[in-house]
């Protein structure tokens, strides 16, 4: 892995305002989803705009949220800045990830812009061990996985920007570094959609996979630098 230590003060500083930064883009993504659509489907449809922009935001079901975790990324930013303060590029991608994260949990989308920024921060973190092998078994397993759910199951087994995600990441991990990843987002999901639906009796019909994906690069990157079990 590359190594780039750079000043804690500048570290920690970058990081505040990065929290700032996100914590704002959670209820602007909403207007930026809002906006392209709108725009493009009087593009496409060629139909004068005969309802106004504030119409549409009116009736619209993506409204802008703001959660109360997004006051954490004060504090996890901070120390993810401070812990990974040899390996930079690493702590601005799980920065981005734990704000991935919150994203799809309040709209169920994530944002295809960050999710290229985290596939440019692998390459320039694996410049000289790229495992090409893993994301090349992300796309088979992926592309397997979704003619499944289609074949049998008529609808997507997974996201398509949770996919997108986990191909970003493919390079930064070996192959079983990367199963260890994906199965561990997997049990943490069943874990916890079992978990609501004996608390709250309900189940729930939509469950963000992003936020287990985020625990479990995390736990891998930690193990990969400090004990590199796998």
């Amino acid at each position: 892995m590359q190594t780039l230590e750079i000043p804690i003060f500048i570290a920690i500083s970058f990081s505040l305002l990065f929290a700032y930064w996100c914590q704002m883009a959670i209820p602007r993504f909403a207007r930026y989803i809002n906006r392209q659509v709108y725009d493009e489907y009087h593009h496409l449809s060629g139909m004068p705009c005969s309802d106004s922009y504030a119409d549409f935001l009116r009736y619209s079901k993506l409204q802008p949220q703001q959660s109360q975790w997004a006051m954490g990324f004060y504090v996890l930013f901070p120390l993810l800045a401070f812990g990974f303060v040899e390996q930079p590029l690493l702590a601005l991608l799980l920065m981005i990830l734990a704000f991935l994260a919150l994203l799809d949990s309040c709209y169920y989308l994530t944002d295809i812009r960050y999710v290229f920024v985290i596939f440019v921060l692998v390459i320039l973190q694996q410049m000289q061990n790229f495992y090409l092998e893993s994301l090349l078994f992300a796309i088979g397993l992926f592309t397997f996985l979704s003619f499944f759910s289609h074949l049998f199951f008529k609808k997507e087994a997974i996201g398509l920007g949770d996919i997108l995600l986990c191909l970003a990441l493919a390079p930064l991990f070996t192959t079983n570094q990367l199963l260890i990843m994906l199965l561990s987002a997997s049990l943490l999901g069943l874990f916890y959609y079992f978990m609501c639906e004996y608390l709250s009796g309900k189940k729930r019909l939509k469950l963000p996979f992003i936020p287990f994906i985020s625990v479990s690069t995390l736990c891998v990157i930690i193990d990969k630098i400090y004990f590199s079990m796998f």
